[in-house]
């Protein structure tokens, strides 16, 4: 992708953005037919059952471990090392694809790479087998999720998109804007990028448009490491009422969902609690007793005027185990005590 210093000081070896969205969008498209095209050999048989049975079902099984490891790595060290954001972008939606893609077909194959003892891979809820994100590339992609965040505070879209990441405005001098024959706003915008001839350069908006999107793959995934883990706990922090409006629905809706998932079991509803919990408890670190009032405030209002029975139990043990943590031999934390008083009401 683009180096610092411009296109010239670009190695020639290396493709410029243009390029390289190109490339990643091919690698992304190749990988889902492929996953594809087995998937429905193992279920209905037919025409794809016909083409594997010639090359071999069970070696294209085997190889596709290794060509989504591939891609992924690609990804993140894209995500990592490139200085274009329209590449950081895509190449953070691809790799949240693959694991959305990794859970679909989780019944009837593992798109995980083996762990390097020869054990078979790992089986989780519904004999399915687990997703798997090391934590170098989680670690990764939380950075580059925060930094997003932090680039857009203070930006607004109103009126521009929601948090849906649908256009409510035509932002063309060109009366009525063109049809884009069902293009979606992030596929514009990198198509744009495409065309761009080299100018990087993203509006705040458009930046913002990107937070939206990005949020809405955690707040919406189906792989509970993604939702429920700390990408999960980063996305709430976007809860607080300062925050972009857009990007604070797409929060809301996360917490909204992690409530009704609450319904089911007492586990999931101390999950509720721990995320909210943690959440409040790395703003005050990063940013101070204010912010972290402010973000536990915003959680207590979403939670309603009382306490539904279920959820008793798995509050009082996450609140427990919150008070505990306030008491460090420095003292640095006994202000969160304070912070989560106002969740005992």
């Amino acid at each position: 992708g683009a180096q610092p210093g411009g296109e010239e000081s670009r190695p020639a070896d290396v493709p410029d953005a243009s390029l390289a969205l190109l490339l990643l969008e091919a690698l992304a498209v190749a990988a889902q037919w492929r996953i594809k095209v087995v998937i429905k050999a193992c279920e209905q048989g037919g025409h794809e059952a016909a083409i594997l049975d010639a090359r071999g079902l069970e070696d294209a099984q085997r190889a596709l471990p290794t060509l989504v490891g591939d891609l992924r790595a690609t990804c993140v060290a894209l995500v990592a090392g490139d200085m274009d954001q329209h590449v950081c972008f895509a190449a953070y939606s691809i790799y949240m694809t693959t694991l959305e893609l990794a859970f679909a077909c989780s019944e009837h194959m593992s798109l995980e790479l083996p762990d390097g003892h020869g054990g078979p891979p790992a089986r989780g809820l519904g004999d399915c087998f687990e997703v798997h994100v090391p934590d170098e590339h989680l670690r990764t992609l939380w950075e580059y999720l925060n930094g997003l965040f932090h680039r857009v505070s203070g930006v607004s879209a109103e009126g521009v998109f929601d948090s849906e990441a649908r256009l409510v405005e035509a932002q063309s001098e060109v009366t009525p804007a063109p049809a884009q024959s069902g293009m979606t706003s992030v596929r514009f915008l990198l198509e744009r990028r495409i065309e761009s001839n080299g100018q990087t350069s993203l509006e705040p908006a458009d930046e913002l448009l990107l937070a939206v999107i990005a949020s809405r793959a955690i707040a919406e995934a189906q792989v509970e490491k993604v939702f429920a883990g700390p990408f999960g706990v980063l996305l709430l922090t976007q809860c607080e009422r300062g925050r972009p409006a857009a990007l604070r629905e797409v929060a809301l809706g996360l917490l909204r969902r992690l409530r009704e998932q609450a319904r089911a079991t007492e586990e999931f509803a101390k999950q509720f609690y721990d995320m909210q919990q943690e959440a409040v408890t790395g703003i005050f670190t990063c940013s101070g007793f204010d912010a972290a009032l402010s973000l536990s405030t915003a959680f207590v209002r979403q939670w309603g005027p009382r306490m539904l029975p279920w959820l008793e139990r798995p509050f009082f043990l996450s609140l427990r185990e919150a008070a505990l943590a306030c008491v460090t031999a420095d003292g640095e934390r006994l202000p969160l005590l304070e912070v989560f008083g106002q969740w005992v009401r």
